[in-house]
């Protein structure tokens, strides 16, 4: 089998029609003496093929030269020519992988593949331009992949994942995760330059903060987020830092770190407001934060606008108050959805009585106690399957003490009821996509006449005492007017200076006319100041604009 590898040229074609090229190529050197080991000897030559073999004799007398990695042996050629004994080790031989070893690829090197490529216009018309793969463009697309969908770095190893992208074009090379991750933080530090970029063209941005706690990791974490107007008037919001904030988690940690994002995006002194929860941490925040002389120089009436507290937050803090007055209804519920989702059967049984009565298919929720709003769509779909309850604590007992009764069934609807216009504010205010500033005075004038209503039920306790809660609370926060909310609803054409009044006399009903003044007198303030900065040069329309802020607040909603 040896003799079949014989030949006597010194070079091999290796494929049809190709040009000759010399097949000792690649070989790996493994003697000490590299190509020229054996120069010196005239009878073997200098040909790397003697670093893998040497001559042996057979017992007959016959010469032949034997591999030295699996012993074959294979014909000495006139002329000493090497050319077959290469080829047995690029060939034939067991160890030729490791004689002939591949270079390793360069990632970092594109392999382009150029195509035309189609695309239908419209009807009877075409467009065809040609079509470049690029692997340095896969790379960026595959870090914008994972984090647009949030998979892990090692999808790009996933062996039918690389099968897909081969079968869609040959020329696609396997990306590691060290890679892609690298790609991941280049794609940040990309979006992070172009980002700084914009907001250097913005006169004032808005930051809203938030900070929770991690159960589970025991990690305190904080995000600001910034808030602008383009000149196309278009709202945008983008996430400036979502980073763990080491413990202490107190006021001087906070203000450290919005000092940190703030100078890093280049908008220390562009800050028109921050929005906080209402939290003695963040006051103290905020506090540390209008001390900075390069912030306080250029904030709007000398920072009587930077503090917001977040609304939200108020009403979250308004509604859980609330529900402590019908709290052990809400264990009940609770408890019983805790025990159905203990077990697969239970959660089965209890579907086929869903099927049974003909109910809307509706997963059962179970609350976070923390947040007011899940607490309201388990009571929700709870009331909608109190049937169902019923039926399965027939069939366990030890059910039973989960299922309310009829009365307090009808106190769940009741209350459900009541927070589905708190629910309705809370998203209505919390929208991104919008302006929500002249929307808040509105929606809280809302709230403040439906606890009033219930204030005055007093055949329903339970809703009287939520009331009364939820009115003490109220009051707590919503004590002194904001003014940026006022503001809001004045520059809407829809409400204008009238607004004030009809919201301020449900609200204050003692002193709404002061308040009013106040809030008006801020107003012209902030023109007079926005006037001195971009405002015309004019002094005639200056004065004559002036004159207008000066007439006193209107009486019918709507009026100029």
């Amino acid at each position: 089998m040896g003799e079949g590898f014989e030949s006597d040229s010194d070079e091999m074609e290796l494929n049809s029609g190709s040009v000759p090229v010399s097949v000792s190529d690649g070989l790996v050197d493994c003697s000490p003496g590299g190509i020229e080991g054996d120069a010196e000897d005239p009878k073997r030559g200098g040909s790397i093929a003697w670093n893998h073999f040497k001559e042996a004799t057979l017992p007959n007398g016959k010469k032949k030269n034997k591999c030295l990695h699996c012993n074959k042996l294979l014909s000495v050629q006139p002329g000493k020519t090497t050319s077959h004994l290469i080829r047995h080790l690029r060939l034939a031989c067991p160890y030729r992988a490791k004689l002939f070893p591949k270079k390793p690829e360069d990632t970092s090197k594109s392999t382009v593949q150029t195509q035309l490529h189609g695309a239908v216009l419209s009807e009877g018309e075409s467009s065809i331009h040609t079509f470049t793969f690029s692997f340095e463009k896969v790379k960026t697309l595959a870090a914008h992949m994972i984090l647009a969908h949030e998979y892990p770095f090692n999808i790009v190893e996933h062996k039918v994942f690389n099968e897909f992208l081969r079968a869609y074009t040959p020329y696609y090379k396997k990306i590691s995760r060290y890679i892609v991750r690298k790609e991941c933080f280049a794609v940040y530090d990309k979006e992070k330059e172009r980002l700084i970029n914009i907001l250097s063209k913005v006169n004032r941005v808005s930051l809203t903060t938030d900070c929770w706690w991690s159960g589970v990791q025991r990690i305190g974490y904080m995000v600001i987020t910034c808030h602008y107007v383009d000149r196309n008037w278009n709202l945008h919001k983008r996430v400036l830092s979502f980073v763990n904030v080491p413990p202490p988690h107190n006021g001087a940690a906070l203000a450290k770190e919005v000092h940190r994002v703030s100078n890093i995006f280049g908008i220390s002194d562009k800050i028109a407001s921050v929005t906080v929860d209402n939290a003695s941490a963040n006051d103290v925040c905020i506090a540390i934060l209008k001390k900075d002389h390069n912030l306080l120089s250029n904030l709007v009436l000398d920072g009587k606008l930077f503090h917001v507290r977040c609304c939200a937050h108020i009403i979250n803090l308004l509604v859980r108050d609330g529900l402590k007055e019908i709290e052990n209804i809400i264990d009940v519920v609770r408890e019983g959805v805790k025990y159905l989702f203990g077990s697969k059967n239970r959660l089965t049984s209890f579907n086929e009585h869903r099927i049974n009565l003909k109910l809307p298919p509706n997963k059962l929720v179970l609350d976070n106690n923390t947040r007011w709003n899940s607490t309201f769509v388990m009571l929700n779909t709870a009331y909608t399957y109190r049937q169902c309850f019923t039926k399965y604590g027939e069939d366990d007992d030890a059910f039973e003490r989960y299922c309310p009764s009829e009365t307090e069934w009808a106190e769940v609807f009741e209350v459900c009821e009541f927070l589905e216009v708190f629910r309705d504010v809370t998203n209505l205010i919390s929208g991104s996509n919008y302006p929500t500033v002249n929307l808040f005075l509105m929606e809280l004038c809302r709230i403040k006449a439906l606890i009033n209503a219930q204030l005055h039920l007093d055949s329903k306790k339970h809703m009287h005492n939520m009331a009364i809660r939820m009115a003490l609370k109220y009051d707590k926060y919503w004590d002194e007017c904001d003014l940026l909310l006022s503001f809001g609803s004045i520059l809407d054409p829809r409400y204008k200076k009238g607004m004030i009044r009809f919201a301020y006399m449900s609200m204050y009903p003692s002193d709404y006319n002061d308040k009013m003044e106040m809030v008006w007198k801020r107003f012209h303030d902030l023109f007079e100041q926005y006037a001195t900065i971009y405002g015309d040069t004019k002094e005639k329309g200056a004065e004559s604009y002036s004159d207008y802020l000066k007439q006193p607040p209107s009486t019918t909603v709507g009026n100029k």
